[in-house]
């Protein structure tokens, strides 16, 4: 059904991604999380393809934005772990079901959420860049969510250097992303069409991001990373159950 034709189901998915993408803009990751389940249920043809695209315009304008603060040297590693993870993932998924994944995965980050508030946390060195990387990577691959462990990894640092790296990581994934959908007939001129309306409720929501910014920096974006990252590993572990 043409999406012209399901005006409110339509407002509903823009609204979802503007919201999205103001939390990603705002904390450094978010926007699947908010709207991708939105658009699942509201107009499928939206995910994957088209959200991507949109997510893509949105980690350009953030590593832009905060270029000068990206942690160069630890995107590095963090990219290496992600590749070596990716395949290890893809290993692993001829061994393991998809729901066992996500249960071992949603619980391991939230351990690690509970040890973070417990004052417990890892230092962004190079090997543990490495190995967050991996573990983004499995999870990715096998999730959909990424971007929970890398946040963690740098939740201590300030605003812009979380934002920054995680948008230069994202930045990334997202490109060799959209590259497999376009070889494998999934990303075409229909899904470039689907991005427009989605892109241009990116833009609102990055443009009010730069307003929330200045208000989150500093002590005040830890908690809300830990927030996301629970939540985001609550929706797998939900999903898991429900056989998802």
């Amino acid at each position: 059904m043409p999406i012209d034709s399901q005006p409110l189901a339509l407002l509903i998915c823009l609204l979802a991604v503007c919201l999205g993408a103001l939390v990603q803009g705002s904390v450094g990751f978010g926007l699947g999380l908010v709207a991708a389940p939105v658009l699942v249920l509201q107009i499928p043809e939206f995910v994957p393809g088209p959200l991507l695209a949109a997510a893509l315009v949105l980690t350009i304008l953030m590593a832009r934005r905060e270029s000068t603060e990206i942690d160069l040297a630890g995107l590095v590693w963090l990219i290496a772990g992600r590749f070596t993870g990716s395949i290890f993932g893809a290993f692993l998924l001829l061994h393991l079901t998809p729901t066992t994944f996500k249960i071992i995965f949603g619980t391991t980050i939230l351990l690690a959420v509970g040890l973070s508030l417990a004052g417990i946390s890892i230092q962004p060195d190079r090997r543990n860049q490495s190995l967050i990387g991996i573990l983004s990577g499995v999870m990715a691959i096998t999730t959909s969510v990424g971007g929970p462990p890398i946040a963690l990894l740098y939740q201590k640092q300030s605003g812009p250097k979380l934002r920054g790296t995680l948008s230069g990581f994202f930045l990334i994934g997202i490109i060799f992303s959209l590259f497999g959908l376009a070889t494998v007939g999934k990303f075409g001129i229909q899904e470039l069409r689907l991005t427009v309306p989605l892109t241009i409720a990116v833009l609102v929501g990055y443009g009010l991001s730069s307003v929330m910014i200045e208000r989150l920096d500093g002590a005040k974006t830890r908690p809300i990373v830990l927030l996301l990252a629970t939540a985001s590993c609550l929706v797998i572990l939900i999903r898991a159950w429900s056989g998802r």
